[in-house]
């Protein structure tokens, strides 16, 4: 996140959230992955998680990463937030190649 701070009078601070939605393929509970033929062999289930350990999800409210940037004078102020794609194991059956999804944020 981004954010500047113009004027000493301008808010101290900034309260932000960033939700994610299910992708241009999403299913079954999960958001999946295509790959071209775009049928069950073609799909992979995936979804999208505020933790490495894939165990915290990332989507809509109230799952959404919320912060707050503080200024402590005027200018630009930069915060990081990460985010994971996890995959679930024994996906059995799936063709090889590339698989993608289109997710807005």
């Amino acid at each position: 996140m981004t954010c500047n701070r113009a004027l000493v009078s301008d808010a101290a601070s900034v309260t932000y959230f960033v939700a994610v939605n299910n992708g241009l393929n999403a299913g079954g509970g999960f958001n999946r992955a295509v790959r071209p033929g775009g049928g069950g062999a073609n799909r992979i289930n995936y979804d999208t998680y505020r933790d490495s350990a894939c165990a915290t999800i990332w989507s809509t409210a109230p799952n959404r990463i919320t912060g707050t940037i503080n200024f402590a004078g005027t200018g630009v102020m930069m915060q990081t937030q990460s985010w994971w794609g996890c995959v679930p194991a024994a996906q059995v059956g799936k063709n090889a190649g590339t698989f993608t999804d289109t997710v807005i944020m």
